[in-house]
């Protein structure tokens, strides 16, 4: 992306990712987390252009405390709640299922017993953003709305802003990767939308919380960077959020992610930046070679957290 030299003076460097049947693939590569170990002693640090790194820290928050099993006592209530999964202890997971079997019998039935994996699947999936016409001929419509209750060919999908919508990636072995249907969960309506989107990102933050960054550039464009490939589903996270405020010291931001892997943004009262990611984001949503297609046009984001179209575009989606 010759563009990005350009624009912004040094070229973004990606996690490594592998293609299956247009499906990125989540991989963090273990030496680029080398190099980023050995580059980010500190939370910030520059490098010879002048780029301003800044690690962004995935703290938990009260309302969403996810256990370490190697500081927390495993409990029924913390299992139930799902806020301790099989991959972060596989052991003593095994070892609590097996109590649970004997203790509470029928909980063990309805929440993971024979026939209901719902557990295993929410350990596996990732949330993607795909836009709306790429799902249309997916989904019924309803007044230019997703109908209620709509099939969408199974699809789970939320509606964002826009045509943005969130969708879900299901790892089923071997890295290989699938839209997530409402028919790989046994019991879809118990377990509902909210607890689907909280497994999403938390399983994406296992992924990236020991590499996501961001860069910020003389230009005042700031960039997210080492997020497996899918930094544009980061644009519901809060905790990024506040940390990109922070890092551009604005609490009004004007945002692109014009691909998957790429999430620019900068400040609004900066009119030199919001050009250069005018003509970035256009750049790279028209160049036919990159993959992951989203938008090309530039949004807002107020210091309430409400997003709206800030530069319309009147450009198709390209195909692939």
């Amino acid at each position: 992306m010759k563009f990005f030299n350009w624009i912004f003076g040094n070229k973004k460097k990606k996690m490594e990712h592998h293609e299956n049947d247009g499906t990125k693939i989540l991989n963090t590569n273990s030496e680029e987390k080398k190099e980023f170990a050995a580059n980010n002693s500190e939370n910030t640090n520059f490098d010879s252009s002048s780029v301003k790194r800044i690690k962004i820290v995935l703290e938990p928050d009260d309302s969403n405390m996810v256990l370490d099993p190697s500081t927390h006592v495993i409990t029924l209530e913390s299992m139930l709640n799902d806020k301790l999964f099989s991959k972060d202890s596989p052991e003593l997971y095994e070892a609590f299922l097996s109590e649970l079997k004997i203790r509470e019998p029928e909980i063990f039935k309805n929440r993971f017993g024979e026939g209901n994996d719902d557990w295993k699947t929410l350990n596996n999936i990732y949330p993607i953003i795909k836009n709306r016409a790429e799902l249309k001929s997916l989904i019924e419509w309803e007044n230019g709305q997703i109908k209620p209750g709509s099939a969408m060919d199974g699809l789970v999908v939320i509606e964002l802003f826009d045509d943005i919508l969130l969708t879900f990636w299901l790892e089923n072995g071997s890295n290989v990767y699938e839209m997530l249907k409402i028919t790989h969960f046994s019991d879809f309506e118990r377990l509902g939308t909210n607890q689907i989107v909280t497994n999403a990102y938390l399983n994406l933050e296992r992924k990236i919380k020991d590499t996501i960054s961001m860069d910020i550039y003389p230009s005042g464009i700031g960039m997210l960077i080492y997020c497996g490939g899918i930094e544009s589903s980061l644009i519901t996270e809060e905790r990024v959020w506040n940390q990109i405020q922070g890092a551009i010291n604005s609490k009004e931001i004007v945002f692109s992610i014009p691909t998957q892997d790429i999430f620019i943004f900068c400040d609004k009262k900066s009119t030199e930046s919001i050009e250069l990611l005018k003509a970035n984001t256009f750049n790279t949503f028209m160049d036919p070679s990159l993959p992951g297609k989203i938008s090309s046009k530039l949004y807002f984001r107020n210091e309430f957290g409400s997003v709206s179209v800030f530069v319309m575009d009147y450009y198709p989606l390209p195909k692939e």
